[in-house]
């Protein structure tokens, strides 16, 4: 369910009272109607049939009084719901949480910035990200089956994207695997990668990219790719 802005629930809050005072004139007018028809000297008293009609109209009358009170019980089960979503609202975020946010912010914008330590940076991430896989216990069917179609998956991109590779290695373990490529100077990987992502993604569809760059313009492209169970690859930063 959508939740309504303020602006919004104070329109309908204004159209409740505008709805009964609705079905009260609604009623008056019938309620009117039958004394007429009951009455002896009433105008229309004349017609014949007159008892059919005053049942006819109580009927509707006893119709409209039950369709009104379904309509205030919806009303005050969507106000429930409306107020039992304000509830579960998720809260304001704390003073650690901005400030953290923060830091990354101004952290981005410093690697944009300075090369020295945008490569620090990468560096510390590659780190942890390597001791993950290092923890990991190597299953040696899953692992063999996995680096194979790795290494197809390496040579058919290359192929889609017209891109070179000096060099790769590939390390897999029981969940989780590292693919380096090292790319030259002038090249680019992004295309490369979109074709990787989407032949292995079957059998690793979680991916954590580390590009570590080098003065000579060469990019050391490290993949840690998982297979979905076991633990999670590190958080982003």
């Amino acid at each position: 369910m959508q939740n309504e802005t303020p602006a919004e629930i104070a329109r309908g809050q204004n159209r409740h009272p505008r709805i009964v005072a609705t079905s009260v004139l609604a009623l008056a007018a019938i309620a009117a109607a039958i004394w007429l028809l009951a009455s002896p000297t009433g105008t229309t008293g004349n017609f014949g049939g007159t008892d059919d009609r005053v049942d006819a109209l109580e009927a509707r009358i006893a119709a409209m009084e039950l369709a009104q009170k379904q309509s205030q019980a919806q009303i005050l089960a969507q106000l429930a719901r409306i107020s039992a979503d304000r509830g579960n609202s998720p809260a304001a975020p704390s003073a650690e949480q901005l400030a953290a946010r923060e830091k990354n912010r101004i952290d981005r914008q410093r690697m944009r910035d300075d090369p020295a330590f945008l490569l620090q940076h990468q560096t510390e991430r590659l780190n942890e990200m390597q001791a993950s896989l290092q923890s990991e216990p190597v299953n040696p069917a899953w692992s063999e089956q996995t680096s194979h179609d790795i290494n197809e998956a390496i040579a058919s991109s290359m192929a889609q994207a017209g891109n070179d590779v000096d060099t790769s290695s590939v390390d897999c373990r029981s969940t989780q695997c590292r693919i380096s490529l090292e790319i030259p100077a002038g090249s680019t990987y992004e295309e490369m990668l979109m074709y990787m992502n989407t032949e292995l993604a079957d059998a690793l569809p979680r991916s954590r990219v580390v590009v570590m760059p080098f003065e000579d313009g060469t990019q050391l492209v490290h993949i840690f790719a998982h297979a979905g169970s076991g633990p999670p690859p590190p958080p982003r930063d």
